[in-house]
């Protein structure tokens, strides 16, 4: 009986070493788990993160394109604008020319008259006389 007893003992040993080398590995295995837990969670975080930049790089885009496309009516409304004011100018020049001759022309009438009224006036006071 001793010798199963010793039998027993050892096999007892045995399988409590076992037992505290499995206990081990399971603590390993446990803190492995739980780091990569914390490593999913961590990368779940900047996967959100990089989500969220990268919708504020794409309402960025979209503002950007459509300020551009904004930029870009008005610098031809600019444009036709400038066109459009520099015939209005090329017009006003014209008649400013115009009304600066008619003015010229008016004078020289106005003069004109006035020697033949005041001719007429010597004329009937000559003849008056």
């Amino acid at each position: 009986m001793l010798i199963l007893g010793a039998d027993m003992t050892i096999s007892s040993y045995r399988n409590e070493q076992q037992a505290k080398r499995l206990r081990a590995s399971l603590e390993v295995a446990l803190e492995e788990k739980a780091a990569l837990q914390t490593r999913a969670v961590n990368a779940e975080t900047r996967v959100a993160e990089l989500q969220g930049e990268a919708r504020d790089m794409l309402r960025l885009r979209v503002s950007r394109d459509k300020y551009a496309a904004e930029a870009k009516e008005a610098a031809e409304n600019l444009a036709q604008v400038s066109s459009e004011l520099r015939e209005v100018k090329i017009d006003f020049d014209f008649h400013r020319e115009l009304f600066k001759k008619a003015s010229e022309e008016k004078r020289l009438l106005e003069g004109e008259l006035q020697k033949e009224a005041s001719d007429k006036l010597r004329l009937q006071t000559f003849a008056a006389n």
